[in-house]
């Protein structure tokens, strides 16, 4: 199972709203230096 994650990517995993979002969020870490915004993190874990 942990084999078949490998080189998935957030479109592979996710709505394409939602992984446009983490895709956003990834690129602005270089450029801002600060980690993303913490607000809502972990509210759809189960």
């Amino acid at each position: 199972m942990a084999g078949e994650m490998i080189d998935l990517k957030a479109f592979d995993l996710h709505a394409p709203e939602l992984a446009r979002q983490f895709r956003a969020s990834e690129q602005d870490l270089p450029r801002s230096g600060q980690p993303p915004s913490s607000a809502g993190a972990g509210s759809s874990r189960r």
